[in-house]
């Protein structure tokens, strides 16, 4: 499932960023778990690394083991998941799909801010939204 061919001899700490989270997950997968839970696998990922990791999400669960996934990166999340709960301290906002709980009106309150007024993006498009601190989600 995880592929960090050719890395074999080398220590822990040289391996590239991706490479060091895919350790990590192979680790986590090492005990034959039935439940993997990632926390912000996708954290300091580029987009292609995180396409990556989407890929190898996606067979740890085709080969019967469950994952929960707590992440920010929404192409990552929408990629992977069927079903999602986004959650504000301690306080369940919204349950199910990526579209649904990305229009609901508490979650664009709490974490996505108010849609960006543009006649290039659609409202449902994470990236023209801004969050609470001004920059872009």
């Amino acid at each position: 499932m995880v592929v960090l061919a050719g890395c074999d001899e080398v220590p822990a700490g040289d391996l590239s960023y991706g490479q060091q989270r895919s350790l990590e997950i192979a680790r986590a997968l090492a005990g034959s778990p039935q439940l993997v839970i990632m926390d912000e696998p996708g954290a300091g990922l580029n987009p292609h690394e995180r396409m990556r990791l989407a890929e190898l999400i996606k067979s740890i669960r085709a080969a019967g083991v469950a994952v929960v996934l707590v992440e920010h990166h929404m192409d990552l999340v929408r990629s992977v998941a069927d079903r999602v709960t986004c959650m504000a301290e301690g306080t369940t906002l919204a349950t199910g799909s990526v579209d649904a709980v990305l229009q609901d009106s508490a979650v664009v309150a709490s974490y996505l801010g108010k849609p960006r007024p543009s006649t290039t993006h659609s409202h449902r498009d994470e990236r023209a939204l801004v969050g609470e601190s001004g920059q872009n989600q």
